[in-house]
């Protein structure tokens, strides 16, 4: 299964612009932000440096004091083994554990624009901090929300169908796409759309695998609804 999702076109703008800023992958949890940067990572630079603000405290402690960029670098190179160079993409997760982490991202775009950095966060956790420590004007955003009926179409091998939704040619109506895109014992690929976006993102590979058993997905939604705890 191949998860293509839109925003990586706007990661792949974003990363060649002239204006580059840091930038920060907002939306709700589960939604598929981690994932979505690290795959551009992997696919669009040399390498990854990630640090988990979350969970990994000796990772929290690198903004502690002055926010000089070098020593935050040098320490983010030493806690995930990876050079930092101009092709290496600094991924900041969970950006909202470490408001300090989010005040650096100023002297990320004042002082060092020539890398690379993508934070991430939830929604709220931003917002709590918006007005002490948001570097407004520093930063760009990009709100990620769940999986659409595009993307999950092309998730599930129907390129040509969500070609036909994008451009606005072949189908008329969302009505007339119900019927068309029938399947057996009355389930459609839009009712398995709506199942799959109500569900946590990592779970998706899974669920997607399900494509022909709207009964086993909604099954599957029911057992990991409570695992939602789980960063996105």
């Amino acid at each position: 299964m191949v998860m293509d999702r839109t925003a990586m076109k706007q990661l792949e703008a974003w990363k060649t612009s002239r204006n580059r800023k840091p930038l920060i992958i907002r939306g709700a949890r589960q939604t598929g932000k981690t994932w979505l940067s690290e795959e551009f990572g992997r696919t669009r630079y040399e390498a990854v440096a990630r640090i988990d603000l979350m969970n990994n405290e000796r990772a929290r402690s690198f903004f502690d004091g002055d926010l000089d960029v070098s020593r935050i670098l040098r320490n983010i190179s030493l806690e995930t083994g990876v050079p930092i160079t101009t092709d290496t993409l600094v991924l900041l997760d969970e950006i909202q554990e470490c408001p300090r982490a989010l005040t650096a991202l100023k002297y990320f775009c004042e002082d060092a624009r020539e890398y690379h950095v993508i934070a991430t966060g939830s929604y709220m956790g931003i917002a709590r901090h918006a007005g002490t420590s948001y570097p407004v004007g520093k930063v760009d955003t990009l709100t990620l929300r769940p999986m659409d009926f595009t993307e999950y179409l092309r998730a599930i091998g129907q390129g040509m169908m969500a070609d036909a939704i994008s451009d606005g040619t072949g189908i008329a109506d969302l009505d007339s796409a119900k019927k068309d895109l029938r399947r057996e014992a009355g389930t459609t690929l839009l009712d398995m759309a709506v199942g799959v976006s109500l569900c946590p993102f990592h779970h998706l590979a899974i669920i997607l695998s399900c494509k022909n058993s709207l009964l086993t997905c909604k099954n599957y939604c029911k057992m990991v609804k409570g695992d939602a705890h789980v960063a996105g």
